[in-house]
């Protein structure tokens, strides 16, 4: 039998995730993975991906590594390593190779890390306060960062968000095509409700160019249309510089601080996890490691032999069911 070459785990990997929903951007980052991985194969003279064994993960880690020419960040090297994993993992789940040969290695993980790029609190009181809003620009800045922090939307989520997806009655945000091409909806605190229609009454009207009327976009730019990145990174690098935040702030800091203190408020990491739009709530766990002092309260509380309301939902379970023989 032929062996499986780069140009056959390209296609099984590439279609796999198009089959998956995943981004053009996600699939051209595996895509780009995969390829400098088989040039450390190449090196090995290894041709057939089902000969790649468990240590071929820790010397391809090597191998980055000495290829870098300015270093490498740990946090970095370990993405490399996850790519690699779940790259394997999909040839597994498509049955070209029999065992993914990375499955029992543990990812590197970098929990102060997480936590440096997370605002505390007060921090992220300074950062959003240090906005003024006596013009359209500033009432638009302000609003777009207290809907990063009141939502922990993604960066490429916000500028994609059209008027018509702030539900006002609802009170609610509609995100279209999150990540992995997946809507969700996410609830409005009244603080972040109330600045969005004062940006709408206020601001926005007066941001609309004439050419521009038609401009379905929430978020507008200089010229009247939809926001983009180069704005927002601007944004971002002013109101770090006035508000004397020392953290490197963006939209992303800001979604960690979203999920961070709403975990440490007591909120289920589950509910966490459909706010952020995770697909799996592993990707969430790190947030409890961040609350580590709530790590025993968490447990107690949703354990389900710890917890009480385990044997109130059992009780009102068998109340149901013997209403309904009842009934019959």
């Amino acid at each position: 039998m032929a062996g499986l070459t780069f140009t056959e785990a390209e296609a099984v990997m590439m279609e796999a995730m198009k089959y998956r929903n995943y981004t053009e951007a996600s699939i051209e980052s595996y895509r780009i993975h995969l390829k400098m991985f088989d040039r450390y194969l190449r090196r090995k003279r290894v041709r057939d991906y089902r000969e790649v064994k468990e240590q071929d993960y820790f010397d391809y880690l090597v191998y980055v590594e000495k290829k870098s020419t300015r270093g490498i960040k740990r946090e970095t090297l370990g993405k490399y390593g996850i790519t690699l994993k779940g790259i394997f993992g999909l040839l597994e789940t498509e049955e070209k190779i029999l065992q993914n040969p990375f499955a029992g290695i543990e990812s590197m993980k970098n929990i102060r890390r997480i936590r440096d790029l997370t605002l505390t609190e007060a921090e992220m009181e300074k950062f959003l306060s240090s906005v003024e809003m006596d013009t359209p620009v500033g009432l638009r800045n302000r609003v777009i960062l207290e809907t990063f922090y009141g939502t922990g939307i993604r960066a490429r989520e916000l500028m994609k968000l059209d008027v018509s997806d702030f539900l006002k009655e609802e009170r609610m945000l509609f995100i279209r095509n999150g990540k992995g091409q997946k809507d969700r909806i996410v609830p409005l605190g009244p603080n972040v409700c109330e600045y969005l229609k004062r940006y709408l009454s206020q601001a926005r009207p007066k941001m609309m160019r004439r050419k521009k009327l038609k401009e379905k976009a929430l978020f507008l730019g200089k010229f009247g249309d939809r926001l983009g990145h180069r704005i927002l990174n601007r944004l971002f690098v002013s109101v770090r510089k006035k508000s004397g935040i020392k953290k490197h702030v963006t939209p992303h800091v800001m979604r960690h601080s979203f999920a961070t203190h709403l975990i440490n408020a007591g909120a289920d990491i589950r509910e966490v996890q459909l706010l952020l739009g995770h697909a799996s709530i592993s990707s969430t766990e790190i947030y409890i490691n961040l609350a580590s002092s709530r790590l025993k309260e968490v447990y107690e509380k949703y354990h389900p032999l710890e917890n009480e309301l385990f044997f109130d939902v059992k009780a009102r379970e068998a109340y149901i069911f013997d209403w309904k023989e009842e009934k019959r």
